[in-house]
């Protein structure tokens, strides 16, 4: 299992994604078929581009964690320690994935692994 945190450091735009990304993915398509994002504004959350759905959204002083099993293939999210929506039929390897768009946001991505700087690999 692998578990990542992004703190939401300033946040005042709807236009900010947070999840996992496959390999090669295109950094500045934020809706694609190799990523699983929660969005900042309306927390709409997206599988390898399709809707499952809105779970509320996200700013300054946030913290959204994402907890990986790669033998379950699933990625779970939590919003402040709260549950908001489970991803699954994942493959590695993935990576975190965050898109800002906007300058004036900050995030710090904290990795809770023991092998901080590694993928997440299927079996791994």
């Amino acid at each position: 299992q692998h578990t990542f945190t992004s703190n939401i450091d300033k946040c005042q735009t709807d236009y900010v994604y947070v999840g996992l990304a496959y390999e090669n993915v295109d950094l500045n398509d934020n809706y694609n078929g190799r990523n699983i994002v929660l969005r900042a504004g309306d927390g709409s959350f997206r599988v390898f581009s399709s809707s499952q759905g809105c779970f509320g959204g996200y700013r300054t002083g946030d913290s959204i964690r994402v907890e990986v099993d790669m033998m379950e293939r699933t990625a779970t999210f939590y919003k402040n320690d709260q549950l908001l929506c489970l991803a699954g039929g994942i493959a590695g390897p993935m990576r975190p994935f965050v898109s800002i768009g906007s300058r004036d946001v900050s995030i710090t991505l904290q990795s809770h692994d023991a092998k901080s700087q590694s993928d997440l690999h299927a079996g791994g």
